[in-house]
């Protein structure tokens, strides 16, 4: 009897597990590292073209299985190896194997960047994937002419559930960005603030963002701007991120892998864990001195005490 309750006992543990895992797969969450990302459009191209780099430095050709997910279908699953301008760029740029090996965590972090190095990868690759990208936005429909600048907002499970990598920026953040945009570019009138609130969070994290995003924008009424909020499908803020005239970044690798290879100038406060030192030597886009580390914060749902601390 004792063995037969033992053995009922096991059979349910390893349903339960098997159900659990099949539970957190439906979810999209990644139980198996780098090799099993979740279908997140920042994650995958991410994870997508560090595996092109390798392949190029490999000199071999390029074949990826490819989801049947919008955008990411259209990306392409072989590419034959030609690409000895790129291969060759890597290299006089100390950019190897062994490089990729030590320096990059996983291939779905690689778009924080840790040095001029890391930075270079992209600088390099940027036109293909431009080429890419155009094909895959192409096919999708979502080819776009977007007339402002946008802010990507990240508030959702971030900042509540304390991300090393992803903070709040001082307003003045965003100020400095607008006024370089004018200088650059044009000085445009209103801006897009790119804001969804539901990634990972709960109805409080969802109201506190709300908060947040609401005195974002009235920050920019502050300093001469009107604001458009917008909260659309996830490839259809990529795709408005990829061909906006500017793109202010917060920090994330959606943003990164669409504004930073888009048609128009990128601008990013990221790429600062917490409590480390922010990186030197990377390109004028990427503004020190303005995150707010969550040591400083003391709690997140007190939006009006946070307010204060990105006003000042």
């Amino acid at each position: 009897m004792i063995h037969r309750t033992k053995y009922i006992i096991l059979l349910f543990s390893v349903i339960l597990i098997i159900l659990l895992y099949l539970i957190y797969k439906k979810k999209g969450l990644n139980l198996e590292g780098a090799e099993d990302v979740p279908l997140t459009v920042g994650n995958y191209t991410c994870q997508y073209f560090h595996k092109l780099a390798v392949s190029i430095l490999k000199k071999e050709d390029y074949r990826r299985e490819l989801p049947d997910y919008d955008f990411i279908k259209y990306l392409p699953s072989h590419l034959p190896y030609k690409y000895d301008n790129i291969r060759n760029e890597f290299l006089k740029n100390g950019i190897d194997l062994n490089y990729f090996e030590t320096i990059q965590t996983n291939d779905v972090s690689t778009w924080c960047l840790k040095d001029q190095k890391s930075e270079k990868i992209w600088t390099i690759m940027k036109p293909l994937i431009q080429e890419i990208y155009d094909d895959a936005f192409s096919k999708s429909g979502l080819v776009k002419k977007i007339e402002y600048p946008v802010i990507h907002f990240r508030c959702a499970d971030t900042p509540f559930n304390l991300h090393r990598q992803y903070h709040f920026q001082k307003y003045e953040f965003y100020k400095k960005a607008l006024n370089d945009i004018s200088k650059k570019i044009k000085k445009y009138d209103t801006i897009i603030i790119s804001y969804c609130n539901s990634h990972f969070s709960n109805d409080n994290d969802k109201a506190k963002c709300d908060i947040y995003s609401e005195s974002l924008a009235k920050y920019l009424v502050s300093i001469g701007y009107k604001s458009i909020i917008k909260c659309q499908s996830n490839l259809d803020d990529f795709a408005t991120m990829y061909y906006a005239p500017a793109v202010i970044s917060s920090g994330s690798s959606y943003s990164f892998m669409s504004g930073f290879f888009g048609k128009g100038l990128f601008i990013s406060s990221g790429h600062q864990d917490e409590g480390e030192p922010e990186f030197d030597g990377i390109g004028d886009w990427l503004y020190n001195g303005y995150n707010v580390m969550h040591s400083e914060v003391p709690d997140y749902y007190d939006t009006d005490s946070v307010i204060k601390i990105l006003s000042n």
